[in-house]
């Protein structure tokens, strides 16, 4: 799913007045969910190296 489109389903559930969020806001509210999600992948990636190697 893109962040785009699960930021559009989850608003409504998530904010007072999703309709209020300004351009800016909306942009760096998905630059900041797409580098926690990369931040995500990157460490989930290292941690599954690091058990393979162990066991």
């Amino acid at each position: 799913m893109d962040v785009e489109i699960a930021l559009d389903m989850s608003l409504p559930h998530y904010a007072v007045n999703p309709e209020s969020l300004s351009k800016l806001e909306r942009k760096r509210v998905l630059k900041e969910a797409s580098e926690n999600l990369k931040r995500i992948e990157e460490s989930r990636r290292s941690g599954t190296s690091y058990q393979r190697r162990r066991g």
